[in-house]
C-alpha cells in the first residue's frame, strides 16, 4: 500500500475516516510512503503541533512499519499528472 500524507494527518489529528485509514494501514502487508509525502506531512504536523507533533509522526511511521522511499523525478511528474486528473477540484 502507498500511504499518502492525508491518511497520516487524519490519523494524527483524529480527522474523519481516521478508523478506516488506520485499519487499512494496519492490515496492509507492506506500506510505503515517498519521502516527499513524508516531508509534506512533517511540515503540516510540526506547524500545528510543534516538535512534539513531529515526534508523534515519527513514532506513527515506525509503529505502522511504513517504509520511506525516495521519489524520482519521473515519479514526481507521474504524481503531478495524477493530481491534475484526479486531485481535489479536478474531477
Amino acid at each position: 500500500m502507498i500511504v499518502d500524507s492525508s491518511a497520516i494527518l487524519a490519523a494524527l489529528f483524529g480527522e474523519p475516516d481516521v478508523e478506516r485509514f488506520v485499519r487499512a494501514i494496519a492490515e496492509a502487508s507492506r506500506c510505503r510512503m515517498s519521502t516527499a509525502n513524508f516531508l509534506e506531512a512533517a511540515i503540516v504536523v510540526e506547524a500545528r503541533a510543534g516538535i512534539a507533533g513531529g515526534l508523534e509522526l515519527d513514532l506513527f511511521i515506525e509503529r505502522a512499519r511504513i517504509e520511506l522511499v525516495p521519489a524520482s523525478v519521473e515519479q514526481a511528474q507521474a504524481a503531478r499528472s495524477a493530481w491534475r486528473r484526479f486531485g481535489k477540484g479536478n474531477h
